[in-house]
């Protein structure tokens, strides 16, 4: 049985999103190229640590969703996550049309990074941040997220900044709404929608 990745499989010269997130989060599984890199980011962007919490609540509200409203009982979870041979998103690029692979009333549930609320140069710098890592910070706004949601029927509410995705409570959204630079949305496929 292995106990992990042995060192040299580990690339720790070049910070990687999903220890940086990892970091946001306050999690352990990151090295110091990593909170190096955060910490740059964190001077500007000090609301990193928020979005990434932001983003990591609207996950568990849509897998609870998910679960118990709409009866999913398979998840695929496809990002970066932790590295690892053989990632799910990295068997998923390998697959010719993703979504022509699932079945009619599947779901896809997605966030991703905008700049539609960010200072231009706050921007810059995390893109120049992420430049160095292992793989790049693409920002999209909100036409351009909407837009991977197509040939998928979304759900109510649509694609919104992710606090604004079902809050748990009015209370959970955060007072400062316009740092939280992350759309979230969910949409089902229908039967006619598979080509």
């Amino acid at each position: 049985m292995e106990s992990g990745f042995p060192p040299p499989q580990i690339d720790t010269s070049r910070p990687h999103p999903a220890r940086l997130y990892n970091y946001y989060l306050g999690g352990k599984d990151n090295y110091p190229v990593d909170r190096e890199a955060a910490a740059v980011l964190l001077r500007t962007l000090p609301e990193a640590r928020e979005i990434a919490r932001q983003n990591r609540l609207f996950m568990q509200r849509v897998v609870r969703h998910l679960v118990t409203e709409a009866g999913v009982r398979q998840i695929i979870d496809i990002g970066t996550g932790i590295p690892a041979a053989g990632n799910v998103h990295e068997v998923a690029h390998e697959i010719v049309s993703f979504r022509d692979a699932l079945a009619p009333g599947s779901y896809l549930a997605l966030s991703h990074g905008t700049a539609d609320f960010h200072v231009p140069g706050d921007v810059g710098l995390a893109t120049t941040v992420y430049s160095k890592a292992t793989a790049p910070l693409v920002v999209r706004d909100h036409q351009r997220v909407t837009a991977m949601f197509s040939g998928w029927d979304l759900i109510e509410p649509g694609v919104v900044q992710v606090p604004l995705w079902r809050p748990d409570r009015p209370a959970s959204i955060p007072r400062d709404l316009a740092k939280i630079g992350i759309y979230g949305g969910v949409g089902r496929l229908g039967h006619q929608q598979r080509s």
